[in-house]
């Protein structure tokens, strides 16, 4: 059985934008916000943030971060030079 893995084939055809043009970014973007503002909000009600208003954020993120990272890994589009993931001349 073979388990090596290839990074995703880009079709020569295929159009490359990047990240920030990507509709999938912008939802994955307003999802987190929708996620952690009733936390912050809450917080702020409160007058303190808790442990566990720490951990909810830190969990959202944590998807937010591994959704994005599956996004670049698709293919066909490119992060800004300074980011981690394919810049614009790797494609």
């Amino acid at each position: 059985m073979n388990t090596v893995t290839h990074p995703p084939s880009i079709s020569s055809n295929a159009p490359v934008k990047s990240i920030f043009s990507s509709k999938t970014f912008w939802g994955i973007a307003f999802t987190t916000v929708a996620a952690v503002a009733p936390i912050v909000g809450n917080s702020v009600d409160a007058g303190k943030i808790t442990g566990s208003d720490i951990s909810q954020m830190v969990v959202i993120l944590c998807g937010t971060g591994a959704t994005l990272v599956g996004r670049i890994e698709a293919g066909n589009v490119y992060t800004p030079d300074l980011m981690p993931g394919p810049n614009k001349t790797d494609m």
